[in-house]
């Protein structure tokens, strides 16, 4: 029986299915209410069509409010 997908359609079916995103490494710190100085280091995926700027200043944003 001969073989019906090949490898090519696959991968094209598979990024048709996947939401595009970019991965960027974010590393900041912030000064606790304990005055010392946090660090954060976080992986984060921004989506397709986000500003970056924006989505990054959000995230940093939610951390330091949240601690």
């Amino acid at each position: 029986m001969a073989k019906q997908q090949s490898f090519a359609d696959k991968v094209a079916k598979a990024s048709k299915d996947k939401v595009l995103s970019r991965a960027v490494r974010l590393v900041f710190s912030y000064k606790s209410e304990k005055n010392a100085w946090k660090f954060v280091d976080r992986m984060i995926h921004i989506p397709e069509g986000q500003n970056e700027n924006e989505y990054i200043n959000k995230i940093i944003k939610s951390k330091v409010a949240s601690n």
